[in-house]
C-alpha cells in the first residue's frame, strides 16, 4: 500500500487596514457575504482616522512593525488599505501607501458618499473640500437615520446585493474576495 502526500499551499495571509470604523464594518459585511477564501483575512485593524500624510506615515509604521514581530517573517503578507479620498493628502497618502507594496482601497471622496451615490443620492460639492465630508455624513444620516458606522445588516445587503455593485464601488477589495474576476484598475 502505498502512502500519499499532500502538499498544504500556504494562502497568502492579507492585512486589511481601515481608516475607521465604518471602513472596518463594511469591509466585515463584504468578507461575510463575498469571499471565496483565496486568501486568508488575518486582521482587521482600525485606524481611528487618518488627517495628513504624516499621521498614515506614522500609523503605518506602528501598525505594520506590530505586524513583523508576531507573524512569521518568512510568509509574504498583502497589506490592504481601505482609506477615504476626502482629504488633503489623499492622494499622497495613497501614493505612499503604494510605494511600500501595499494594496489600496481609496473612495473617490469618502465611504458614506459612496454609499449614498448607491441609493441615487448623489451630493453636490458646493462647499470646500474640509466642510463636504461633514455634509456627506449629514445627508448619510438623513437618509439611513444613523452613522455609517451603525449601519446594520439589513442596509447592506440592500446596497451590496450581488459582487457586481462591489466591483464598481470597491474594485480592489472585490478583486480579493473573487480573484477569479478581471478587474482592470487604472
Amino acid at each position: 500500500m502505498s502512502k500519499k502526500t499532500f502538499t498544504k499551499i500556504q494562502k497568502t495571509p492579507i492585512f486589511v487596514f481601515c481608516e475607521g470604523l465604518t471602513e472596518v464594518q463594511l469591509f466585515r459585511f463584504l468578507k461575510d457575504h463575498f469571499d471565496q477564501k483565496i486568501y486568508v483575512f488575518r486582521q482587521i485593524i482600525d485606524l481611528g482616522g487618518l488627517r495628513d500624510l504624516a499621521e498614515a506615515k506614522k500609523k503605518y509604521r506602528k501598525e505594520t512593525t506590530k505586524i513583523s514581530h508576531k507573524f512569521d517573517k518568512r510568509i509574504a503578507y498583502l497589506f490592504l488599505f481601505i482609506i477615504d479620498g476626502d482629504l488633503v493628502d489623499s492622494l499622497r497618502i495613497k501614493s505612499f501607501l503604494s510605494s511600500k507594496g501595499c494594496s489600496v482601497e481609496q473612495f473617490p471622496v469618502n465611504t458614506e458618499h459612496s454609499l449614498l451615490s448607491l441609493v441615487g443620492k448623489n451630493i453636490s460639492q458646493d462647499v470646500p473640500l474640509t466642510d463636504y465630508r461633514s455634509k456627506c455624513k449629514r445627508k448619510f444620516k438623513e437618509h439611513f437615520s444613523c452613522d455609517a458606522d451603525k449601519l446594520d445588516e439589513a442596509n447592506f445587503k440592500m446596497l451590496f446585493p450581488t459582487i457586481d455593485v462591489v466591483s464598481r464601488v470597491m474594485p480592489v477589495v472585490s478583486n480579493l474576495l473573487r480573484p477569479s474576476q478581471i478587474i482592470i484598475i487604472d
